[in-house]
């Protein structure tokens, strides 16, 4: 069975969606499934991939399209993806987004039919209200899906709300990340991560903020920070003007096969999200027991269990964050305990193994759906 997989962006683009196909592609290709990869252009993708690990990838501008407000381009990328789904024929399609891209999905549907599958990795409240009469590109992408996954209960909860309808043709399926076998020992002076996409949804200022607070009391305590992203400027500026330069580290992107040993060498994690799907930082960072403190939104909200398994603080609150990392800091046990919980709590609902098993079992029953 063949598979096409829309991601966002693909390699060697770095973020959590991205990374998370780059494992459990090449798993689903072990069961049997052919997949092919279509993506937009990403922004520092100057040297576009057409093959990846053994998968094609197709790229075509929809984001540039979109932006440019250009109806010449905009009809000729469309035309593009509807030459392209009847060349690939995919038997399934699985949208790993719900963004703009989504109407150029829903103009191609008579290409090549075959049902559809979407994965919602952030909050549906992101792309405005959602019922089920509504006239939205979202809406109408995720009615006419033969199934939805949400990465976490919060995420399935909410869509419940929203679309009642698809009770039945939705269910979660975590993030996939492989579990590691040793840990790594961790550096002194101590560490804290900021580890991910450099952006406004993930509130990275703050962290440098609560840092400016922590410095005052622990000198010599580091901020690692791995990612990169259009904030990464007003980051590295702040950062001087705060006088941090010896002991905020940016990293910059990194291949997604080094994040987990970046993690690992984190005595915690700082997530300061305004907004969250379940981030796979999130996952990797259970697995190799490093505690987060974290906001209490979204998908973080299945995972980060308050004074169990992390470190809960408001959005947009530096005080309570610098002083949760100050916790994590002073006392090794507190950290030693809550790391050992959250990779024994995220063990239990997630692994790559129930992802690809997730997955399997929905292409399977969509497809034998849409052939009867």
């Amino acid at each position: 069975m063949k598979i096409l997989h829309w991601p966002p962006f693909y390699a060697p683009t770095v973020g959590g969606i991205e990374n998370q196909l780059l494992t459990v592609v090449p798993l689903l290709r072990d069961r049997g499934y052919q997949n092919t990869v279509l993506a937009s252009i990403g922004p520092d993708c100057t040297d576009p991939l057409r093959s990846h690990r053994g998968i094609d990838i197709h790229r075509l501008p929809f984001r540039e399209a979109v932006q440019g407000q250009s109806p010449l381009q905009i009809m000729q990328v469309r035309r593009q993806l509807a030459t392209l789904k009847a060349e690939v024929r995919p038997d399934l399609i699985h949208i790993h987004f719900s963004g703009p891209e989504s109407w150029f999905h829903l103009q191609t549907l008579a290409a090549w039919p075959c049902p559809t599958v979407v994965t919602i990795h952030n909050s549906i409240e992101n792309h405005g209200p959602i019922a089920s009469n509504d006239q939205s590109v979202v809406g109408a992408l995720i009615r006419g899906a033969a199934w939805t996954i949400a990465v976490s209960k919060y995420s399935l909860t909410e869509l419940h709300t929203a679309l009642p309808e698809m009770a039945d043709r939705s269910s979660v399926v975590y993030n996939a990340v492989e579990i590691p076998a040793v840990s790594v020992e961790r550096p002194h002076p101590l560490r804290l991560g900021l580890i991910g996409r450099v952006t406004p949804q993930k509130n990275p200022l703050d962290a440098i903020e609560a840092m400016a607070l922590l410095h005052a009391t622990h000198p010599q305590a580091e901020l690692l920070v791995v990612g990169d992203g259009v904030l990464m400027p007003a980051l590295k500026q702040r950062v001087v003007e705060l006088g941090l330069e010896n002991v905020v580290h940016c990293v910059g992107s990194v291949d997604p096969d080094k994040v987990g040993d970046y993690i690992a060498s984190c005595h915690a994690i700082l997530m300061p999200s305004k907004n969250e799907g379940l981030p796979l930082v999130s996952m990797e960072a259970a697995f190799a027991g490093v505690p987060l403190v974290a906001t209490p939104v979204d998908g973080l909200t299945d995972i980060v269990l308050p004074e169990i398994t992390g470190l809960s603080v408001p959005v947009g609150n530096v005080v309570a964050l610098a002083a949760a990392a100050r916790r994590l800091l002073d006392d090794g046990q507190l950290r030693n305990e809550l790391g050992k919980a959250f990779r024994s709590h995220v063990t239990a609902i997630g692994s790559v193994e129930k992802t690809v098993d997730g997955l399997d079992a929905i292409y399977q029953r969509a497809i034998a759906e849409f052939a009867e």
